[in-house]
């Protein structure tokens, strides 16, 4: 069975979630009430201003020499909402065939250095050095790459999810207890 996600798919334009939005596959019926959360249409908490690029794919020799392909996607956030708060964001990636992947996780040490050379932005952080206290105002925005590998099947589309960059929050109860 083809599964169609909910929450929005990032085709070739940037597109992000300010909120996480969970992985819920649609299927002939609703999911049931509580096994899901959904984000407010209007965030009733702070939330940072986030701007994610277009990802780009990058070939890159892994620790063992061998060429190996990975997705980037360069990324700004800056702290407006009044104070200063901790920016540690968790980025999930989902393609068409229903991988789910964390960026950053099993990403050799050359491949951030490759694509800080290839973008020349001498602001980019690590995605490691991103992480901590943001504060607030234009002066203090902090950029970096969320970097996943490219997957070896055929993909067409795939979603970003970030999550760490509102305070919205929400409760779930598990429908089998």
């Amino acid at each position: 069975m083809r599964r169609a996600w909910l929450c929005v798919a990032l085709v070739s334009a940037p597109l992000v979630m300010a909120s996480w939005c969970p992985l819920t596959a649609a299927q002939e019926q609703e999911p049931a009430e509580g096994t899901h959360a959904e984000p407010s249409i209007i965030n009733p908490t702070w939330a940072f201003d986030l701007t994610v690029n277009t990802p780009r794919p990058i070939l890159v020799n892994d620790d063992r020499g061998v060429p190996r392909w990975y997705w980037y996607a360069a990324y700004k956030v800056v702290n407006r909402t009044g104070e200063d708060r901790l920016f540690i964001p968790e980025i999930t990636v989902v393609d068409d065939n229903g991988r789910i992947v964390t960026a950053g996780r099993r990403i050799p040490p050359a491949v951030y250095p490759a694509i800080a050379e290839r973008l020349g932005n001498d602001l980019l952080e690590s995605p490691d050095d991103v992480l901590g206290r943001l504060l607030q105002g234009e002066d203090f925005a902090k950029e970096s790459v969320a970097i996943w590998p490219a997957s070896v099947e055929d993909v067409d589309e795939f979603t970003l999810f970030f999550s760490g960059v509102d305070g919205e929050t929400k409760p779930l109860l598990s429908p089998r207890t």
